[in-house]
């Protein structure tokens, strides 16, 4: 059988037993094969890291060279200074507009009066538009009509 190490527990169809803790062996090497590939693609990019720093900073900047070390130490600054630090348990898996999807778009005319508006796209097509194009046409002239 080719594929017959790729099968767990019992047998499917033929009598020879397999051994119970296959599966074990497996995903421990699984767990073994991510942490190395992990721990290359650390160093591999702490290495590009510093490399980068060393050919472009001290040229541009005058900064003096780093470390492999230093290098792996500003990648953990930077991300802790610009890295994504929401912890929401919440899942985004739409675009980048569905967490605003229960927003409501409020207008007040100059009489005070609100309007509530459902979506942005609604607002827009009632108010946006026009407010947009007159402030875009704020400094042309006015031309004044001619008289015949």
């Amino acid at each position: 059988m080719l594929f017959s190490a790729f099968r767990f527990g019992k047998t499917y169809g033929d009598d020879t037993p397999r051994h119970p803790l296959k599966k074990v062996f497996v995903v421990l090497g699984f767990v073994i094969l991510g942490i190395i590939a992990v721990t290359a693609l650390a160093i591999i990019f702490g290495l590009v890291v510093q490399w980068l720093w060393n050919a472009l900073m001290p040229v541009i900047f005058s900064l003096p060279e780093v470390t492999y070390w230093q290098a792996v130490g500003l990648v953990v600054l930077g991300h802790i200074f610009f890295g994504n630090h929401n912890h929401s348990t919440k899942v985004n898996r739409g675009s980048r507009h569905d967490n605003h999807s229960d927003e409501k778009h409020v207008h007040i005319n100059e009489n005070g009066h609100e309007h509530h508006y459902d979506s942005f796209r609604e607002f827009w097509n009632d108010y946006g538009r026009d407010a947009f194009d007159k402030w875009l046409n704020r400094n042309e002239p006015k031309s004044e009509p001619e008289n015949t």
